[in-house]
């Protein structure tokens, strides 16, 4: 991490203050998750990344933990937000199709904003390969969805637990789930997507609630909540194709077929 000088600490620290108190409580959880997971990693973090945020108090909380990190948007406009605050040369801004702009295997550590995560879908999974990409061999993958149960109250994208290994399966094994946002506290989510700015702070009334929707979750601690925080481990990638047997041949069938000759059901151009 860059110093800063002392007039630039202070003023810093001051607009980081504003920017802790201002964020929810959902962004809170999140935060409080990935340090979580942070901690779990047995060695220390020489060089870590955070995508997406768009709060420079996020990204200094990360910064705190040790080692080099650097930080990136996906917009101009974002990067505009935090740049001031972090330093121009800690904060870039990903590519027109969601490039990372770093060399291979070069991070210890991915942070992913939950935000990543409610895009476009198509562009979702070469962005897991963009960060499958960066991270060094051994390195983790940290990122925070929304997930998906019987009525999800969530106005964005939302993901099942075998949904999240369907789309890391290719590189990642999953390690742990990390689970926030009871009952509650996603209903006071679901009304500021739904009627507040995305991009400006929650007021004092909706900090309030946010207080009494977690006082209200507390007697639901039995219950996983709705936004889930995942804990990867980057492997070798190797893209899982789709199974040659058809859907009703038994598995003998498979064991005993000579992919050499033609076989009825089992031609021998699948096995190419």
């Amino acid at each position: 991490m860059l110093p800063l000088k002392s007039d630039d600490s202070m003023q810093f620290h001051a607009e980081n203050k504003s920017e802790r108190i201002t964020y929810s409580f959902p962004l809170q959880r999140e935060v409080k998750a990935a340090l979580h997971f942070l901690a779990l990693r047995k060695g220390p973090v020489r060089a870590g990344l955070d995508i997406g945020f768009t709060n420079s108090w996020v990204s200094q909380t990360f910064r705190q933990t040790g080692g080099y990190w650097m930080t990136v948007e996906m917009t101009a406009q974002r990067h505009a937000r935090v740049a001031g605050a972090l330093g121009e040369d800690t904060v870039l801004t990903a590519g027109r199709n969601g490039e990372l702009p770093f060399d291979d295997k070069q991070f210890d550590v991915v942070v992913m904003s939950c935000a990543m995560l409610t895009a476009n879908p198509a562009s979702i999974p070469p962005l897991i390969r963009e960060c499958h990409r960066i991270l060094k061999v051994g390195g983790h993958l940290i990122f925070t969805a929304s997930r998906q149960k019987r009525n999800p109250a969530a106005a964005n994208s939302v993901y099942r637990e075998e949904e999240v290994f369907q789309l890391l399966r290719d590189g990642f094994d999953v390690l742990e789930f990390r689970y926030s946002c009871r009952f509650w506290v996603q209903r006071i989510r679901a009304w500021e997507i739904r009627h507040n700015d995305p991009n400006a702070p929650p007021g004092f009334g909706t900090r309030l609630l946010y207080t009494l929707a977690k006082t209200l979750d507390l007697f639901l601690f039995f219950t996983k909540g709705y936004q889930m925080t995942v804990f990867c481990h980057r492997k070798g990638w190797r893209e899982k194709r789709a199974s040659l047997i058809p859907s009703a041949a038994p598995v003998s069938d498979a064991i005993l077929c000579d992919p050499r000759r033609n076989v009825k059901g089992f031609p021998i151009t699948r096995f190419k």
